[in-house]
């Protein structure tokens, strides 16, 4: 908390330290060993996580703050104390502002915050999102309409990951019973940039690909309504990654073709 007084250099050094501080160790029966002080795991690290938030705004500071919580959120002990809509909302604000540094910082850290390899880690975040379902959407939501083409792409890839995810289930069945998320896809398969248009057609696909499970029926209705709109509009949109798309392409229209 003391680091606005350090150098770039100095700042660095801490950084790899907080990494030492959890890095995860194997013992010789291959069990994990996560080396955390208890410092970490009491009402202290609120403080030290405010702290870390508020100070992304300061262009000498976002670096620093963006790196250690990214660090805590690779701790399970931790992730479900940044797991929280009020910390979400103040990591969004800063994705907004119209500094590219603190942006792009900002967005990387809440990216992290959702995606991660362990599956015991997965489910604490999988877990957050079901408890706070439409409060996460609404947020996740305000993001992918944030005019800034590289935040709204890497948001729509994430979603997908997030979603694609067998962990997440419940989650992807909740998504795609929703009319209005829909809607957005559709909008967004609309957008003038290639790339928008590509990770939107990647949710229709996962969303046509899944619409049995949908628990909403005007879904499917929707979809049935214009299915042969959506055959055209797909056989004729052209994207980025050319190669996954001509294979995604194929999987969405025998999916539209076998619905009725």
């Amino acid at each position: 908390m003391n680091s606005p007084k350090l150098s770039f250099e100095q700042k660095k050094e801490v950084i790899n330290l907080v990494r030492d501080i959890f890095k995860v160790a194997e013992n010789k029966d291959n069990q994990e060993i996560h080396h955390s002080p208890i410092y970490f795991q009491n009402a202290k690290f609120k403080e030290v996580l405010d702290f870390l938030l508020d100070s992304y705004s300061q262009p000498e500071m976002c670096t620093f703050a963006g790196n250690i919580i990214r660090t805590f959120t690779k701790y399970e002990g931790l992730l479900g104390h940044i797991l929280n809509i009020q910390i979400l909302e103040k990591l969004i604000n800063q994705v907004e502002d119209s500094r590219f540094e603190i942006s792009s910082e900002a967005f990387e850290t809440f990216r992290a915050i959702f995606t991660h390899k362990k599956e015991s880690e997965k489910k604490i975040v999988a877990d957050f999102i079901l408890k706070n379902y439409d409060e996460f959407l609404r947020l996740y939501k305000s993001l992918i309409n944030y005019d800034n083409y590289l935040s709204q792409r890497t948001c729509l890839k994430t979603l997908y990951e997030i979603l694609d995810d067998p962990v997440n289930s419940e989650i992807m069945i909740k998504f795609i019973s929703s009319k209005d998320n829909l809607r957005m896809i559709i909008d967004l398969l609309s957008n003038e940039n290639k790339g928008i248009q590509f990770e939107a057609f990647m949710l229709l696909e996962l969303l046509i690909r899944n619409i049995s499970k949908a628990t909403e029926p005007d879904i499917k209705t929707l979809i049935l309504h214009n299915k042969l709109v959506l055959v055209k509009f797909i056989k004729g949109l052209e994207v980025e990654s050319e190669q996954e798309y001509d294979y995604n392409k194929d999987v969405m229209l025998h999916y539209l073709d076998s619905l009725h």
